[in-house]
């Protein structure tokens, strides 16, 4: 596996961290991230070894903005009005 200059200086300051040469702030410090972030970087190495320390953002996909039923039935609609149903009765937009 190669790591980028990136994921091989993030790698760098979790083993420091591991072996308790550094502190949890000054990993955070070090990686320009909050701890919290290094937290999760670290349980990352622990799980899947250097690989965990891979760019987050390519192993998680983001969520789709969705759109409601109701705002696509109203779409659909041909005079575009909709009735939606509450509780206590109807809405209409």
């Amino acid at each position: 596996m190669t790591l980028t200059p990136e994921e091989g200086r993030k790698l760098h300051v979790l083993t420091l961290l591991e072996g308790k040469r550094i502190s949890l702030s000054q990993a955070a410090e070090a990686l320009g991230v909050t701890p919290r972030q290094v937290r999760r970087l670290r349980v990352g190495l622990r799980r899947e070894g250097p690989a965990g320390v891979g760019a987050q953002e390519k192993m998680r996909q983001s969520p789709q903005p969705r759109r409601s039923q109701t705002a696509s039935a109203c779409a659909a609609s041909p005079t575009h009005e909709c009735h939606v149903w509450i509780a206590g009765g109807v809405a209409e937009g």
